[in-house]
């Protein structure tokens, strides 16, 4: 007698029927209406305390191994199972701008912002500016900016070109400090239009530091757009869009892997080859000036 009642309680306690997922309460004899988030279409209450839900997983803590997926969104059929509980990439600067949450996409205003990247220009003590590619084109700076890097940046946003430039040096990691010059251009028997400081020390030949300054001469510029000058890619621009091309210029021997790498290499390369990327960029930003991309 005693063993079937041992028996009798084992079917009670351990063989007893199972709680169904979506009535939590009834293990106490009641019924409710239970709302969810899903209006019923998944399960999300488990009666078993080691089934714990990890987004579209449900994982099993005492055996350590993934129980079952859930059914995925139709809205995002787009996003495969075994991806829609993990991010896509890391944040490469989420330690660097520790004071925006990294679910705030454009500085928590997208309808005003747009943020491809997330990486920097700096400004003269070389603290990183923050740079945003408004869907108009335009660009907003931070309030760190100087008045020379705000000039130069929003030159090249007037063009695709130029914009992409932006982007190149945002994802560089050398920072970029522009400076305009309206009087001290070099002379020389070349007019130039701008430069940029060299990735090698050209003395000890050991790599700069990883900050560059690229400097603007708005003196030559206004020769080269007025027609004064040999190369005539510049001539009939404004002010404005010549700066933007020639930053968009500099910025390839700036922040260009394979061009400070030619320019790096021995032996010396001729002008000729140093220039021929930098060169093909400013004249592809005068013809979206002179086509209207916008």
């Amino acid at each position: 007698m005693r063993y079937l009642y041992a028996f009798s309680l084992l079917l009670a306690l351990g063989l007893g029927r199972p709680v169904h997922a979506q009535q939590p309460f009834e293990r106490y004899g009641v019924k409710v209406k239970v709302a969810t988030l899903s209006n019923g279409r998944f399960q999300e209450f488990f009666t078993n305390d080691s089934l714990r839900r990890i987004g579209s997983v449900v994982y099993d803590t005492r055996l350590r191994r993934v129980a079952y997926l859930l059914p995925p969104d139709s809205l995002v059929g787009h996003a495969k199972p075994d991806i829609t509980s993990r991010w896509m990439s890391p944040d490469p600067l989420a330690e660097k701008f520790m004071y925006i949450s990294p679910y705030a996409y454009g500085n928590n205003n997208p309808v005003r912002y747009m943020d491809p990247d997330g990486r920097e220009i700096i400004d003269t003590k070389g603290n990183p500016v923050s740079v945003h590619i408004n869907k108009n084109g335009s660009v907003t700076l931070g309030s760190n900016a100087t008045a020379d890097t705000r000039r130069v940046v929003k030159a090249m946003a007037m063009t695709p070109t130029g914009r992409a430039r932006i982007d190149a040096i945002n994802k560089s990691d050398i920072g970029i400090i522009f400076y305009v010059n309206d009087k001290e251009a070099p002379t020389g028997k070349k007019i130039v239009l701008g430069s940029t400081t060299p990735p090698r020390d050209p003395n000890s030949g050991i790599e700069g530091k990883e900050q560059k300054a690229i400097s603007i001469y708005t003196d030559n510029i206004e020769k080269a757009t007025a027609g004064e000058t040999k190369d005539k890619t510049l001539k009939g621009l404004t002010m404005e869009q010549a700066i933007g091309a020639v930053a968009s210029h500099e910025s390839v021997h700036g922040v260009d892997k394979q061009q400070i790498a030619l320019e790096t290499s021995k032996p010396t390369p001729t002008e000729t080859v140093r220039e021929k990327k930098p060169d093909a960029v400013e004249s592809q930003v005068a013809n979206d000036i002179r086509k209207g991309r916008r």
